[in-house]
């Protein structure tokens, strides 16, 4: 029997015109061909005494007889689109050899295969991936070493009738959804799902079941076809920072998809928002707001003479977010909580009978015959100051009704008061205002004693001990 290798090949020229197939046999006779043996060619091509560049490399085994054909056994069709071919190997092969399956879909137009080249094992199957449901299959099986392919396998059919689809799930919108708070206006969330079969569709608010009768979230399913289920969740305000997440589940698995919602700043202002009627004024407080967003950084009491101002006009008072209370005078009082993201307010109407402090830096000089009193407007007057008042005593126990007192035009801002020589001397301002009295001032005293007079004089040494010297004048 004569040995030898039959050689085929075309080539193109340099405008692209491919020549017609030559066809050159090597015999074992003229090139030493042997049986059983590797061998690695390459082609050029002489023209005008230049040659091409080689072309590809290519192995020829010469062996006698390519391997034999594996016998598929069984194909079992699994529940996520795929399959496992198991096979008896060639008996001519060893335990690990090259193979190649391939499969098609034989109700497909496009008769190619797809191939997938593998190295079998002693379990002896292969997985086939992305299979498409309710459709039927064909395979086969080959010894494939790169080199000779073996037989082929007898064509085997599957079909992919009952295998179920993993969901595939779409959120509308997709990406992140950023809103100003807004108690009216309602937001909703679609997901949109489509498997075979189909699938149980459910909803997590920050990774917790959502309960059926909820007050705040409802959802309803409509199916579009047998296969697509859209689910929607409806959220009754734009008030609170969540994660949504739709899942859906059926034989195959489950598929999950989540979207954040966050709004800007708190979605409901402060909340048990009060006042408590004091000597002075008044003390506003308030509860931190019910769906926060988020950690509030500062509480914002806006207060004006008119609830008409834009906000802008109004002034304000900037405090900690872990502040609950402040004292105020008289204004509308709007509180607002802020986070990061932004904030909400809630307004309350403060109306203070009378200055909501007293007369400030009030002062007393003793001079020959009697005293000088001075002091400075409220810095809370709550209106215009109408009157001052001028308590004055030589005892400072006496209740205030019994202390004489003097009553001056608005404008004023001293007095002198007319008095005997005497060891002590009390007095106390108020001012009053259209609405009514404000707060009186703290005592402010001139005490003498005619025969001694201490001075006390203070140093600190470094125990931190305070020493007192005493001495006459």
């Amino acid at each position: 029997m004569k040995m030898g290798v039959i050689i085929k090949w075309n080539y193109r020229n340099i405008i692209g015109i491919t020549k017609p197939i030559n066809v050159v046999m090597c015999l074992s006779h003229n090139y030493d061909i042997r049986p059983a043996t590797l061998y690695r060619l390459r082609a050029t091509v002489l023209i005008n005494q230049a040659e091409s560049s080689p072309s590809k490399l290519v192995l020829v085994n010469t062996r006698e007889a390519a391997a034999k054909s594996p016998v598929i056994q069984s194909v079992k069709v699994l529940a996520n689109g795929s399959a496992i071919v198991q096979f008896i190997p060639a008996d001519d092969v060893d335990v690990k050899t090259n193979y190649t399956v391939e499969y098609r879909d034989v109700s497909s137009f496009d008769p190619s295969w797809t191939s997938l080249e593998f190295e079998s094992d002693s379990s002896s199957e292969v997985l086939l991936s992305g299979l498409l449901p309710n459709r039927t299959y064909e395979t086969r099986l080959f010894v494939n070493g790169n080199i000779v392919h073996g037989i082929c396998s007898r064509t085997v059919l599957f079909s992919t009738n009952q295998t179920a689809q993993l969901p595939e799930v779409s959120l509308i919108p997709q990406e992140e959804i950023v809103l100003d708070p807004d108690v009216s206006q309602p937001l909703e969330v679609k997901c949109s799902v489509i498997s075979s079969p189909p699938s149980n569709i459910r909803w997590l608010v920050d990774g917790n079941p959502l309960p059926v009768d909820h007050s705040f979230y409802t959802v309803t399913n409509t199916a579009e076809d047998d296969n697509k289920i859209t689910s929607t969740i409806h959220i009754k305000s734009r008030t609170r920072n969540d994660d949504l997440t739709c899942i859906a589940a059926n034989p195959a698995g489950q598929v999950s998809k989540t979207i954040a919602v966050r709004i800007r700043g708190p979605g409901s202002p402060p909340s048990a928002v009060a006042l408590q009627s004091e000597r002075g004024g008044y003390t506003v407080t308030w509860q931190p707001p019910s769906h926060p967003n988020g950690n509030i950084t500062k509480y914002v009491v806006y207060h004006s003479f008119n609830k008409e101002y834009p906000l802008a006009d109004w002034q304000k008072l900037v405090l900690d977010g872990t502040e609950n209370s402040v004292r105020t005078r008289n204004d509308d009082l709007t509180c607002i909580a802020a986070n990061p993201a932004g904030q909400v307010s809630k307004t309350i109407a403060v109306r203070i009978r009378g200055p909501g402090s007293p007369p400030s830096a009030v002062a007393l000089q003793s001079e020959r015959g009697g005293y000088t009193v001075t002091w400075q407007p409220p810095s809370h007057p709550n209106g215009n100051i109408t009157k001052y008042v001028v308590y004055h005593s030589f005892n400072k126990e006496y209740p205030l009704a019994d202390w004489q007192k003097l009553v001056l035009d608005g404008t004023e801002n001293s007095v002198r008061v007319l008095s005997e020589a005497e060891d002590a001397f009390y007095v106390r301002v108020q001012a009053a205002a259209d609405s009514g009295p404000g707060v009186i001032s703290d005592i402010v005293a001139v005490e003498k004693d005619s025969k001694l007079r201490a001075l006390l004089h203070f140093a600190v040494d470094n125990l931190i001990r305070l020493k007192h010297f005493w001495g006459k004048v």
